[in-house]
């Protein structure tokens, strides 16, 4: 069965972070309105828009928008250390900030900083009461929607589920 909350536009703003611990994030491409729907023992997922990333949260508060923020230092990397380690993502944000700067000064329904972005493009898909849950959970999303790297979905995950 299908949530209320997974056929709405995602926002992440109204999750309470300090009463769950463990949950799924998902990013999603407002330049990529799709009809996707994914089946997963139990339950069917379905977006509106095209997840690029799947990724969990640990008792971790903000996970969530640690991936912004790794590629927003990657311009400052000092020789030797990189800030974002998967080539794939780093490559897909850069899209995504093409696509903000091109699209975004014209049209209000898409994102024009990475701060609209992180409020209205991130959705928390799931929560979960431990991590072993969350972990398996995580793997078997990535796994049904497919990765770049293996051809078989859009996800820029370095986990190929």
């Amino acid at each position: 069965m299908i949530s209320q909350f997974e056929k709405m536009r995602p926002r992440i703003n109204h999750f309470d972070y300090k009463k769950y611990k463990y949950y799924i994030y998902i990013y999603l491409n407002p330049f990529k309105p799709v009809q996707l729907k994914y089946k997963l023992p139990g339950e069917y997922v379905e977006f509106a828009y095209e997840p690029i990333y799947v990724g969990k949260a640990t008792n971790a508060g903000f996970r969530h928008n640690q991936h912004i923020a790794e590629y927003l230092k990657t311009g400052l990397e000092k020789e030797g250390v990189r800030t974002i380690h998967n080539e794939v993502k780093k490559l897909a944000f850069k899209k995504l900030e093409n696509d903000m700067r091109i699209h975004g000064s014209s049209n209000v329904n898409f994102p024009r900083t990475w701060e609209e972005y992180q409020k209205q493009w991130i959705m928390i898909h799931k929560v979960f009461d431990n991590g072993f849950d969350l972990a398996r959970y995580e793997a078997r999303l990535i796994k049904t929607i497919g990765t770049v790297r293996k051809q078989t979905g859009p996800l820029v995950n370095a986990l190929l589920g």
